[in-house]
């Protein structure tokens, strides 16, 4: 997501805000930050395209529709791949052929070979869903990494603040620690700290999870709200096992990357692909040496 204007108002049009909640309250310029994407599609969306009158298709239809999307933002190196091209102009990293698809993973480098996403348009629906909890999982495991590796907080982690295409959305209370900090939060309303620094992972993977209530059928028999349940059986849904391996692969993909981005960011080169998922793990386990 990048800014493309930003719009300031007259006197006339400012605002009364207590920016740090302690009843300080005073008039400041309000304005508008214009941003552009390749598509501001939100998980939350997918969420509320099965309980729509076009139901299990319309849902279906949406995930085609994101993965497409998908497979054109594959094609070609994300803008911040730049960060990891200077590294590789300089030497930084030391990666056998065997292990690029570290780059297109963790730095989001054009994929060499297409992923299941390519397919988007002739594959049948189960294989639809699959690809996309995929696609979207491996996407997310390496943006919330690219966040954790940088001190970066986003704030308001909802499904209606969460890009399938793995693109930092809705940038409305973010913040960056200035130490090493797990129960930093950047919204200051967070009483509970439901999204601080440190529970980034977790709560991206229960948005995940969410994703996978629809997947599986779990929404359409519990809410009743788009199809029979005597229906529900005829309808094609995910099995559990694929959505937990799924969930399992989101772990492998977060801490391989976040360790690679760790050493990038202090300079060092980065070893082959088992050694990074091998410290990665080790991290993850409570070493922040």
């Amino acid at each position: 997501v990048q800014s493309l204007a930003l719009v300031a108002s007259a006197e006339v049009d400012e605002v009364i805000r207590d920016e740090w909640y302690l009843g300080n309250a005073k008039k400041v310029p309000s304005g508008v930050l214009v941003r552009v994407a390749p598509s501001l599609v939100r998980l939350g969306g997918l969420q509320l395209a099965v309980r729509t009158s076009d139901g299990y298709k319309g849902f279906i239809r949406y995930a085609r529709w994101v993965l497409r999307i998908i497979s054109e933002l594959e094609m070609v190196d994300d803008d911040s791949s730049a960060y990891a091209h200077n590294a590789l102009n300089i030497g930084l990293y030391d990666l056998p052929k065997s292990s690029s698809t570290i780059l297109e993973e963790c730095f989001f480098f054009a994929r060499s070979k297409p992923s299941c996403a390519s397919n988007w348009e002739t594959m049948h629906d189960l294989k639809v869903m699959e690809c996309l909890l995929e696609r979207s999982s491996s996407r997310l495991a390496s943006l919330v990494a690219s966040w954790d590796a940088a001190g970066f907080t986003h704030g308001v982690l909802n499904t209606d603040n969460i890009s399938p295409l793995g693109l930092t959305i809705d940038l409305n209370v973010y913040g960056f620690i200035d130490r090493f900090e797990v129960d930093f939060v950047s919204n200051m309303i967070d009483e509970d700290r439901r999204y601080a620094f440190g529970k980034q992972r977790d709560i991206m993977e229960w948005n995940l999870l969410r994703l996978i209530d629809v997947m599986t059928g779990r929404v359409v028999l519990e809410e009743k709200q788009t199809v029979n349940k005597s229906d529900h059986k005829e309808l094609k849904w995910i099995k559990q096992a694929v959505a937990e391996k799924s969930m399992k692969s989101f772990g492998r993909i977060y801490d391989e990357c976040r360790m690679a981005r760790l050493k990038l960011r202090l300079g060092l080169p980065i070893a082959d692909k088992d050694e990074t998922k091998k410290e990665g793990s080790a991290s993850a386990n409570g070493s922040n040496e």
